[in-house]
């Protein structure tokens, strides 16, 4: 004959207890890292090298590889002095070497027209021409782009619509607004090179520069109506 439901339910109990229990007691387990081989938590560490990561730019300890000691000083990145034309208007900053062009733009120049996006050169959201070159400032520091000419979405048109920008008004090539700035500064780059091309070849020319709302088909138009104005290389 079975026991009643409740009997059942605290017999189940008492064994899940029980195993709860076990599991409180076991030691702890060695634990291993992607840098070196398995130290148990309990192990005292007599590394002088190893200290709390304060956070400062961290280097493997010699002797536990999955512990860290900070950089020493010599090491450390030192700020240098950049200058760049930024829309026809000299910008001079000193900066750490491993700041992206991008994040000079946006954050010393307070041009945020260059959108930020994926941060791995792949959706173009953040291009700029670099001495008329369409290039993705994700992928560049700035110090690289030391006494370089650079251009913005901001630094075109002139105070009226460039024929690229009335393009995407007029075809209405955009939706979010998001991809815009990197798609039109492409779209310029592109038309410099190639003043009349085709549908495909515009695809083509764009197709560094990702967009997730229009289906591209309007952007096209975009880009072939600037064309056929004729008027890109005096925007």
């Amino acid at each position: 004959m079975s026991a009643p439901p409740e009997t059942s339910a605290r017999v189940g109990h008492g064994v899940l207890s029980q195993r709860r229990c076990r599991a409180r007691r076991a030691p702890p387990r060695p634990v291993g890292g992607l840098f070196g081989p398995a130290v148990s938590h309990d192990e005292p560490h007599a590394c002088e090298n190893c200290q709390p990561n304060r956070g400062r730019v961290l280097t493997p300890c010699a002797r536990f590889e999955n512990h860290w000691r900070p950089t020493p000083p010599e090491e450390v990145l030192v700020p240098i002095p950049v200058r760049l034309r930024v829309n026809d208007t000299d910008r001079e900053h000193v900066i750490e070497p491993r700041v992206l062009l991008v994040h000079y733009l946006r954050d010393l120049c307070g041009l945020t027209g260059t959108h930020v996006g994926c941060e791995t050169g792949i959706c173009g959201a953040c291009t700029v021409l670099v001495d008329g070159q369409a290039v993705k400032s994700c992928t560049l520091f700035a110090v690289q782009a030391d006494g370089a000419s650079v251009t913005t979405i901001e630094g075109v048109g002139n105070g009226h619509l460039h024929p690229v920008q009335q393009g995407f008004w007029d075809c209405h090539g955009l939706q979010c607004g998001y991809c815009t700035p990197g798609m039109i500064m492409a779209s310029i780059h592109l038309l410099a090179q190639n003043p009349s091309p085709t549908r495909a070849e515009i695809a083509e020319g764009l197709r560094g520069n990702l967009c997730r709302c229009t289906g591209y088909s309007h952007i096209i138009d975009a880009v072939a109506q600037a064309s056929a104005a004729g008027e890109v290389a005096r925007g």
